[in-house]
């Protein structure tokens, strides 16, 4: 329950019994400060986590079991943490993030997985979380990535796997340290602000299946060549308004909706097939 075991300072190590279904307010709250190469396991059957559980808790990796449903402020805003397993299949949408928004001494996650039978990624789920410093895979199970689920995070590079139809709004706004993007085969649609401000480099193809792109989706990226698959049938204003960006490729033989500045405000060259139709 609430505050259970709060401020026990000599707490050791702790096992969680695998029966157990709810994590109270600030359950574990400052205990354990000491206890560097902690691994804290919270077992599958456990469905709810609240808010500042495990705050102020030294915990070095982080397993949350696959029926997480509701995760509390700050829940784990645990201190000298390295590695974070996430295998809640299908936990909800986050009022408020779960892992303190400044960084924290001695905290650096090197190692994020997310499990192969994760089918949402809920939003905020990683908001501003500055020291989530390391590349990310999305597996195929994943469907949708939920609103500023890695907004202003500091992840380096994504790769996104084929079951992702949505990458929701803000997704992974002003992660500007991710460099390196690999969008998934059967992505339909890229969200409002999905990339803004990331600094993705070189050229970007999207896949096949791309049919929307929401507005100021690739916003102030490095992107210098995009190349955009045969299904876009809407671009949003300023999707694309990149300073460095040289060319466009689009394979739609119906032309799509383009909203205003959609490449920018620069001159450059846009290719389309000859079958293009046009009125």
């Amino acid at each position: 329950g609430a505050n259970a075991f709060k401020s026990c300072y000599t707490l050791g190590a702790v096992t969680l019994p695998g029966t157990l279904l709810e994590i109270g307010y600030q359950a574990f709250y400052s205990t354990n400060p000491n206890g560097y190469g902690h691994h804290l396991v919270i077992p599958d059957n456990v469905i709810s986590v609240g808010a500042q559980a495990f705050a102020s808790v030294s915990v070095y990796e982080l397993t949350i079991g696959t029926s997480v449903k509701n995760i509390g402020n700050r829940a784990f805003d645990c201190d000298n943490m390295h590695i974070i397993h996430y295998n809640a299949t299908d936990c909800n949408d986050l009022a408020s993030p779960p892992f303190q928004l400044n960084r924290k001494s001695g905290r650096n996650i090197n190692t994020l997985t997310i499990g192969e039978n994760v089918e949402y990624i809920p939003a905020k789920l990683f908001y501003c979380f500055d020291d989530l410093a390391c590349d990310v895979v999305i597996p195929n199970s994943v469907t949708r990535i939920g609103e500023q689920a890695f907004f202003d995070a500091s992840v380096t590079s994504v790769v996104i796997g084929d079951g992702c139809v949505e990458i929701g709004e803000w997704a992974f706004f002003n992660a500007h340290y991710l460099t390196s993007l690999k969008l998934g085969k059967g992505l339909r649609t890229i969200g409002e602000s999905a990339l803004f401000g990331c600094h993705i480099d070189s050229d970007l193809v999207l896949p096949d299946s791309l049919e929307v792109v929401g507005y100021a989706a690739f916003y102030e990226n490095n992107l210098t060549s995009v190349h955009i698959g045969p299904c876009v049938s809407f671009m949003d204003s300023e999707a694309f308004m990149i300073y460095d960006l040289q060319s466009v490729f689009i394979d739609a033989t119906v032309p799509p909706i383009i909203g205003a500045y959609t490449f920018g405000r620069y001159t450059m060259p846009i290719y389309v097939p000859c079958a293009s139709l046009c009125d």
